[in-house]
């Protein structure tokens, strides 16, 4: 278990944030990050020894390569939950996770606002869980507002849900 709250980072050479192989239950939140050479807070090596991965109200700005990297192995822990989380100005992607094989994990991504990226506001690929996105703004980034790719549900019951109470905005 852990937590990372209320810190300042930036002008690391490579990421501000970088969690290698986390176990138990996670919580991020209250962290400003930004100006770093590579991801704002990069999560690698997320495999079965996760419980719930919770980043909230986090600022990754200006960052190499992603505002939020997070990379998973098989059996991925059971609920990530991102709430209330700001990416602009990055190299590459705001949000950006990534699974390395078929991952049933559970992600709900909450008022997340991804904006003035160089590639993708948020960008999901290759799980298989069910995906809730609510409230969340993606505008003026350098590709797609939001990018969800060879997402493949194998169970019926899951579902990809974008919702937001006014307009949508990705664009």
């Amino acid at each position: 278990n852990g937590s990372i709250r209320d810190n300042e980072v930036s002008g690391a050479t490579i990421h501000g944030v970088f969690i290698n192989g986390p176990a138990g239950d996670w919580t991020i939140e209250n962290n400003l990050v930004e100006n770093n050479g590579g991801n704002g807070f990069q999560f690698l090596n997320v495999d079965d020894t996760l419980g719930t991965l919770t980043i909230r109200n986090n600022i990754a700005n200006n960052n190499g390569r992603d505002g939020i990297g997070l990379q998973g192995g098989p059996g991925l822990g059971t609920t990530l939950t991102m709430i209330g989380n700001t990416t602009s100005g990055n190299g590459r992607h705001g949000l950006d996770i990534f699974f390395y094989g078929d991952e049933d994990l559970p992600t709900s991504i909450v008022n997340h606002t991804a904006s003035n990226n160089n590639s993708h506001g948020i960008s999901l690929g290759r799980g298989t869980g069910p995906v809730q996105i609510l409230g969340t703004t993606a505008n003026n980034n350098g590709g797609s507002g939001l990018r969800i790719f060879d997402w493949n549900h194998t169970n019926p019951a899951h579902q990809i849900q974008i919702m937001n109470e006014g307009d949508v905005d990705c664009d």
